[in-house]
């Protein structure tokens, strides 16, 4: 994977500097948080394989973004060195306006960023209800709690 994430640019924001949406509605369950996630210049190596190539990305409240690349693109390793389970060599990690390239992965997690691998048997004994109990948790900002109701 070479090169930024980030829009072309020329592109206008989808939301105003200050992150709301033109209608006036909330943009974020983060008041006052308009990059809830801002990765620059990551280079992440497995030994001495150099795999991410100055990866950079942002993601603003209200925005949903998609990672895409062929296999072995390093989609998986960009999201692994977000969620601290590699660590980069080089480059910054921010969430939600804190840097968190070099926190270990349970204290990511309890910032509220959360990664689900593709990979199906992450917790092959459990069940469904079980798998989806562990990665609960309490509502944050004014976002309403999921409850079985809601998702099921």
């Amino acid at each position: 994977m070479t090169g930024s994430i980030d829009p072309p640019r020329g592109r206008e924001p989808r939301f105003p500097s200050d992150g709301a949406p033109p209608d006036g509605s909330a943009a974020s369950t983060f008041p006052g948080v308009d990059e809830l996630l801002r990765v620059e210049g990551v280079q992440t190596y497995y030994g001495r394989a150099h795999i991410l190539f100055d990866v950079s990305l942002t993601v603003r409240a209200g925005e949903v973004v998609v990672l895409l690349g062929r296999n072995g693109a390093g989609k998986s390793t960009t999201m692994k060195s977000i969620m601290g389970l590699v660590t980069p060599r080089q480059g910054s990690i921010a969430f939600e306006g804190r840097r968190i390239e070099r926190l270990p992965p349970f204290r990511i997690a309890r910032l509220g960023l959360g990664y689900v691998p593709e990979e199906r048997r992450v917790f092959a004994g459990l069940t469904v209800r079980e798998n989806l109990e562990i990665g609960r948790q309490p509502a944050r900002g004014t976002a309403q709690p999921w409850t079985w109701e809601r998702i099921g």
